[in-house]
């Protein structure tokens, strides 16, 4: 499938494998094989929106102050309360 979308896309992206499981691993590893100025997450339960990379992108190029972006479609299984951390 990954092969499929990165012909279809005007942009490059990549794949690549780690063999341990874990979040952290995977994403240890697009870390040090990125190579672009920009990189990106998107797990394997969200879908975005068409123009979700195109308006990440541009948020990048037209602001002067590093812009950060996260999504949930989720409600999390936590709650945080100022001066106390994270409960479950």
């Amino acid at each position: 499938m990954v092969e499929r979308v990165a012909r279809e896309l005007p942009i490059a992206i990549r794949y690549a494998h780690e063999g341990q499981q874990g979040l952290n691993y995977a994403r240890n590893t697009g870390i040090r094989q990125s190579s672009g100025t920009y990189f990106s997450y998107v797990d394997d339960d969200i879908e975005v929106s068409p123009d979700w990379l195109a308006s990440l992108h541009e948020s990048f190029v037209t602001t002067t102050r590093m812009p950060s972006a996260a999504a949930s479609t989720s409600t999390p299984p936590f709650s945080c309360r100022p001066g106390s951390g994270t409960t479950r």
